[in-house]
Formats: C-alpha cells, structure tokens, sequence
C-alpha cells in the first residue's frame, strides 16, 4: 500500500509550518551512534531550545535573507543532513558513481535549506511544547512533543535524538505517525524511477535557483 504524504495528511499551512521546524532521519543505522545515550532532561532542553530558536526566526521583523541566514544555521546545527541524504536517497546512494554522489551531498543540503526557508511565512503563531522523554533502544532517546493551533486539532511531533560525534542531532521526527523524511525520500524515488539519479540531481539543481514544489509536481506527473 502506497504511503502518503505528510501533505495529504495534514493541512498545508501546519506541514508547511511543521517542515519548516523539522526535517530529519528515519531509521537511520545505529552504527553512527555514540554509545552515550542522551539524558532525558538534555535532549528535553535540546529539542525545546530548537523549536524556541526557529520560532524566534520564524516570529522576528528581520529581512527575508536574514531570517534565512539565520534559520539555515539552526538547521545546519540541529540535523545531521548529510545522514538525511543519504536516507532520502535510500539503496540508490550505493548506486550512484562517487562523483554524483558528491554532488548530490551539496545539493541536498541546499535543497533542503532553501525548501524550508521559503516556508517561513507559512508560521502563524502556533505554540510548540514538549511533554516528556521515552527511552528507546539502539542509544536513543524520543522527544514526545504537541504543536498547538489555535484554529485546528493539536499536532503530535516525535523527535528521536541521537548523540552523534558528541553533539545531539535529531535522527528522526514522527508527525502523527509519519516520517517527514521517508515521505521525501518515497519522492525521490519516484523521481529516480521516472528519470534516473541524473534526473534528480537535474531537479535539485534547478530548485538551488527556483522554487521548492518542483519534487511535489513532478513525483505526481509520474
């Protein structure tokens, strides 16, 4: 049965919102974990501190390349976006050459952080608050959270948070039970299958210098 798309199942305005705050890892191999498992109270701190600093950007008078500047850098920090692409690529990262699979590294983060930043807009005084820690296995730990609306249903967010290279990433975000992050990669795929890996790494340089929705349209044209 086909998955389907965070789109389909949240309203636009809230996943827009939602992608702007969060994009990460789903299943990422836990060979790239630290063994030191995040403390519930750290990785507590550490997701609400995120979600604080985006919706600070999200909220400021500052100009369009500033606020872009800026929630670049939270992202940048926040997520291991290297990891992200390689799991957004899934079993076709082994079968791209090392050449396209440089490029390809290049261009999914500018992808991902020009996708997101052009959304900003979209963030209309939701409240974010996290509710409690569970533990996970594998050195994790899940971050339970609720995005408040003042016109709609709370949204459920679970953040999975890894220590990697020292530093806590998020690895993983559930919003009501779907992985932002393998919805992409199930659209990559269905570019890939259309045109090739040429053929996304064609699409993700146009969307360096043009609009975001390219990947939407072109997966349902397919």
């Amino acid at each position: 049965m086909k998955r389907p798309f965070l789109s389909e199942m949240l309203p636009r305005r809230t996943a827009l919102m939602l992608g702007a705050l969060v994009f990460a890892l789903a299943g990422f191999s836990s060979a790239h974990a630290e063994t030191k498992k995040p403390e519930p109270e750290e990785a507590k701190s550490f997701v609400q501190q995120l979600a604080d600093n985006a919706i600070a950007v999200l909220s400021s008078s500052a100009s369009g390349s500033e606020r872009d500047a800026t929630f670049d850098r939270i992202l940048t920090a926040g997520f291991d976006l290297d990891a992200i692409g390689r799991f957004a690529l899934g079993r076709h990262w082994n079968r791209a050459t090392p050449e396209q699979q440089a490029e390809y590294r290049t261009l999914f983060q500018r992808f991902v952080l020009r996708k997101y930043s052009t959304l900003l807009s979209t963030y209309s005084g939701q409240k974010f608050r996290v509710e409690r820690v569970a533990d996970l296995s594998a050195g994790d730990v899940l971050v339970l959270s609720v995005i408040e609306q003042s016109n709609a249903e709370p949204i459920k967010a679970d953040w999975r948070v890894r220590r990697v290279g020292g530093e806590l990433k998020i690895v993983d975000i559930r919003v009501e039970g779907i992985s932002m992050v393998t919805a992409q990669r199930d659209e990559f795929a269905a570019v890939i299958k259309n045109s090739g890996i040429e053929g996304l790494l064609a699409l993700l340089r146009k969307e360096g210098s043009t609009s975001a929705n390219a990947v939407e349209k072109t997966t349902t044209a397919g």
